[in-house]
């Protein structure tokens, strides 16, 4: 079903996650806005912002993937009343994790409860990034997720794969229902079937199985469908998002032409820092390629990495001299990568200093996303760059630091990985730790030096 005037709230309780969410409707012609702290504009006039005519996307980052439980459903249900009351939204989407970090239970309730909905449909999956769900077992390239790097996320492990039972342990029971692969292979129907039943019996969240691009179109439309008997929520990763903004937007074919506005996008030439702070093996890569690639793109100009010692990404030493290195090699074209810890070893020798100074892993990240704030806000007050913004945690802290409050999504990048402007105009990529293909680092840079012009200004 086309809604004319579309308005979409997406609820996300991490900056990346509700970029690339927001970017699958921003394919489909959407005009879409991340705002990265709902709560600083509880008393701005919106109205300017909101319009009747066109497709609007609103993104919400809550950032309460690290809270506690009843903290981050207080702070959903309250980007729910903002979208709702003050943005006048009427469809809603909750991000979730493809890898399951976060109180997802907790928070899709409060949003069932804040919109008085009868039931959360959950499908995490998102193939084009191999994440899966089969059997209710969330798989990553078809490992559990149990058994992957993020088992051993810092900030929120994962123990558990199988995801009705994950929520079980979050929630009083009775309130989890499940619907199998065979069941969503064989389409939309069935799938309404199984889930109008469930949700008569009481089930409040209600996890579905999907392995493709397909499964998700099917589910997507059983949702559709199902809203004629009861208020359901959609609960996902992009990968849903993606099905459902098909079904609720005008989607350009492929080869036509996109409004004027989203394809001006040629700015000056500047440097290019990107900003790393994930220490996973896609985004070690990632920068591998980057730095093997670099010259058959990079227009004459030059690639340095800078990866922080230990002590300097646990804030034990000053950062003057690598502040004034960092300035010289950027240049007026060049790019620079600053990151934390890259290979394991280094990771495991910040961790054993960590240690020695009493401070736990969580601590030791946010001191490293600190540190490489502070640095990029430097730069940036010394040079104007291009950013590029690896890992949810980081993108946060630095448009915190940078005092974005509001950004708008301009074009992809590369799958997945949005380039938006913020409300001071700067361009920032937003990349997610864990995304990408090898080269994805490498496309988004030859992205960027596809656009630069000498006589154009951003």
């Amino acid at each position: 079903m086309q809604i004319p005037g579309l308005s979409v709230g997406i609820i996300a309780d991490d900056l990346t996650g509700a970029c690339d969410t927001a970017l699958q409707f921003f394919s489909a012609q959407a005009q879409t806005h991340i705002l990265l702290d709902f709560q600083k504009m509880a008393h701005q006039d919106l109205s300017q912002a909101v319009s009747d005519q066109d497709n609007q996307v609103w993104s919400m980052n809550t950032g309460s993937r690290h809270m506690q439980p009843l903290e981050a459903q207080s702070m959903v249900r309250q980007a729910v009343a903002f979208c709702r009351d003050r943005l006048g939204v009427e469809n809603f989407y909750k991000k979730i994790d493809s890898t399951l970090r976060g109180h997802i239970a907790h928070e899709c309730l409060g949003m069932l409860d804040e919109l008085k909905a009868q039931c959360a449909v959950i499908v995490p999956a998102y193939p084009l990034e191999g994440r899966r769900t089969v059997g209710g077992y969330q798989l990553v390239r078809g490992v559990p997720v149990e058994k992957t790097v993020v088992a051993r996320d810092p900030l929120f492990p994962v123990r558990q794969s199988h995801l009705p039972t994950l929520l079980e342990q979050a929630t009083r029971p009775g309130l989890v229902g499940y619907i199998p692969l065979s069941m969503v292979l064989h389409g939309a129907g069935p799938v309404l079937v199984r889930l109008k039943e469930l949700i008569e019996e009481g089930k409040k969240l209600v996890v579905i199985d999907a392995t493709s691009h397909e499964d998700l179109e099917q589910i997507a439309l059983a949702i559709e469908k199902a809203q004629k008997y009861a208020r359901v929520i959609p609960c996902g990763s992009a990968g849903l998002a993606y099905a459902l903004a098909a079904l609720w937007t005008n989607r350009p074919e492929l080869g036509s032409e996109l409004p004027k506005e989203k394809r001006a996008l040629q700015t000056h030439a500047s440097p290019i820092l990107i900003v790393n702070g994930s220490t996973t093996d896609i985004t070690r890569t990632q920068t591998l390629r980057l730095m093997e690639n670099y010259a058959y793109y990079g227009q004459g100009s030059s690639l340095e990495l800078f990866e922080l010692t230990p002590d300097q990404i646990l804030g034990l030493s000053p950062l003057d001299g690598l502040l004034d290195n960092l300035l010289a090699a950027l240049g007026e074209r060049n790019t620079v990568v600053l990151s934390s810890a890259l290979k394991e070893e280094a990771c495991a020798r910040t961790m054993n200093l960590a240690k020695e100074h009493n401070l736990s892993e969580l601590e030791a990240s946010e001191r490293a996303q600190k540190v490489l704030s502070l640095l990029t806000e430097s730069v940036y007050r010394h040079k104007p760059v291009k950013l590029v913004l690896v890992g949810g945690e980081t993108t946060c802290q630095v448009c915190q630091d940078l005092r974005s409050t509001q950004l708008e999504i301009l074009a992809e990048a590369d799958d997945s990985i949005p380039l938006s402007t913020d409300s001071q105009g700067r361009w920032i990529i937003t990349k997610s730790g864990g995304f990408g293909t090898p080269l994805a680092l490498a496309n988004v840079v030859k992205f960027i030096k596809q656009h630069e012009s000498t006589s154009v200004h951003a």
